[in-house]
């Protein structure tokens, strides 16, 4: 929020930024000096006509560039002092004026916040990455049987007339045959080897 006004002398206000950086002590804002020419904070609400224009949202505290046009022609210059961020606390001051220049996930505080990792053991990682190897051993295994049976059935299927089956193509009998190795070989997986550990650790 740029600052137009405050209830301090000199429009200037205090603010608490432990929330943004960590730091306790104080910090001071002011309104543009060239905004001080209305008589009170009535008569600007009232009378201030004028177009705000301002960098585009990016992730720096500690520093804004913008400017304040207003209906006569005249710019206001302004800088990081006339920013008030969100996240930050005011202290010492009774009311503060000002224009919103952004909101929602615009704002500083929130191009800084960063989603929070999952964090797994080194047992879990090691886990996982064994589960992960042995399934792709148990699909190598399951293509060339797959591909075994295939070639199989396309040299034996018509002078056997094994259950009397009707012909298929090369793919559907592969696809076929490559997912009932699958559920064959599925106790390979160690699937329940995560709830094991996990029981062990809680008892």
């Amino acid at each position: 929020m740029v600052v137009l006004a405050t209830s301090e002398p000199k429009n200037m206000c205090f603010v608490e930024t432990k929330n943004l950086d960590g730091e306790t002590n104080l910090k001071h804002k002011m309104a543009p000096k060239d905004l001080n020419t209305f008589e009170d904070e009535v008569a600007l609400t009232q009378q201030f006509e004028g177009s705000l224009t301002c960098e585009t949202p990016n992730d720096q505290i500690y520093k804004f560039e913008g400017l304040i046009k207003k209906s006569d022609g005249q710019t206001v210059s302004l800088s990081q002092d006339h920013l008030l961020l969100r996240g930050s606390s005011l202290r010492n001051t009774d009311w503060v004026l000002g224009v919103v220049c952004y909101t929602g996930h615009d704002t500083r505080i929130m191009r800084n916040s960063v989603s929070s990792k999952q964090k797994f053991s080194n047992l879990e990682v090691l886990i996982t990455k064994s589960i992960v190897i042995i399934f792709l051993i148990e699909c190598i295994f399951c293509f060339v049987a797959a591909a075994y049976a295939t070639y199989w059935n396309a040299i034996y299927m018509d002078t056997t007339g094994y259950l009397q089956l009707p012909s298929q193509s090369f793919l559907v009998v592969f696809v076929k045959t490559f997912f009932t190795w699958i559920l064959l070989f599925t106790n390979m997986v160690p699937i329940s080897l995560l709830v094991t550990v996990e029981v062990v650790k809680f008892a």
